[in-house]
């Protein structure tokens, strides 16, 4: 099993399919992998015994309910901390509000090996020409200065987490450049980086005529997965957005919902 390939994975089907436990644990599927949430969807079994690492979504007590029933203070794994806090549409909050409960976070489980927001903008972003996103930059460089403020030190991360789209090509890259803009603001000897979502877009179609896409693929993992300092990357496996212009071609998908099997991108994921 490949210790760094993980999936953005949400089951979407009452039964968990065939498809679903090639794509995890076992000899060729991931061998971590989150759905946005506290609580896995289907058991350890289910999942070919992936790890399954929790995320704390947004900042809403029902999903601290769960997560605090469901492990305990001694918990010593990965928590995902808060999904796109910059965006209207997902976890929406104030760097501030987000120093307050990533404190309550680390009070709560002290051992736990905690990752940064996970920012993300589609506007500004530009991993690989000139450096990581302005507006997702800002909203972190206020996160840990408010957390400065109120506790006279800074957030206590085991990583910093990555969300790279915009066309997909070259996420080794973006992942490097990430890591050289957060060296900048954490000296700490050991930190990493985890690729928590990314897809290949549809941007990419319209530049590469005859591109060999399970080639580069292939380059971009073994490119990545050289980093010493990166925990692992995630794919986002199987979320569709027929009426979406940027992630709707299905030969960006890893499988595709409702549909058995894998397509020729998800074959490649598994021979990794």
């Amino acid at each position: 099993m490949n210790p760094k390939k993980g999936l953005a994975f949400v089951v979407t089907g009452p039964d968990i399919v065939e498809r679903d436990r090639v794509l995890l644990g076992g000899k060729h599927g991931a061998a971590w992998w989150y759905a946005w949430s506290p609580t896995p969807p289907m058991t350890a079994e289910q999942s070919n015994g992936a790890l399954f690492v929790p995320m704390l979504w947004s900042d809403n007590e029902h999903l601290w309910d769960i997560l605090i029933a469901n492990y305990p203070s001694t918990y010593d794994g990965p928590i995902l901390f808060l999904n796109e806090p910059n965006h209207p549409d997902q976890a929406d909050i104030l760097p501030v509000d987000a120093a307050k409960a990533f404190h309550r976070l680390r009070l709560l489980f002290p051992l736990a090996q905690i990752v940064a927001p996970a920012c993300w903008d589609r506007s500004t972003q530009d991993t690989v020409t000139e450096q990581w996103s302005l507006d997702s930059a800002h909203w972190l460089l206020e996160w840990r200065e408010a957390y400065y403020r109120l506790y006279q030190t800074y957030p206590d991360v085991f990583a910093y987490a990555l969300h790279y789209y915009n066309d997909g090509l070259q996420p080794a890259t973006a992942c490097r450049r990430f890591y050289e803009w957060v060296q900048k603001y954490d000296q700490r000897l050991g930190i990493k980086v985890i690729l928590t979502e990314w897809r290949l877009c549809n941007e990419m179609w319209d530049r590469v005529a005859n591109y060999d896409l399970a080639a580069h693929f292939r380059h971009q993992v073994r490119e990545m997965e050289a980093f010493d300092w990166l925990w692992g990357w995630a794919y986002f496996a199987n979320a569709e957005y027929p009426d979406d212009p940027y992630v709707s071609n299905a030969d960006c998908h890893i499988a595709l919902k409702d549909k058995d099997g894998l397509t020729p991108l998800g074959l490649v994921y598994v021979s990794l």
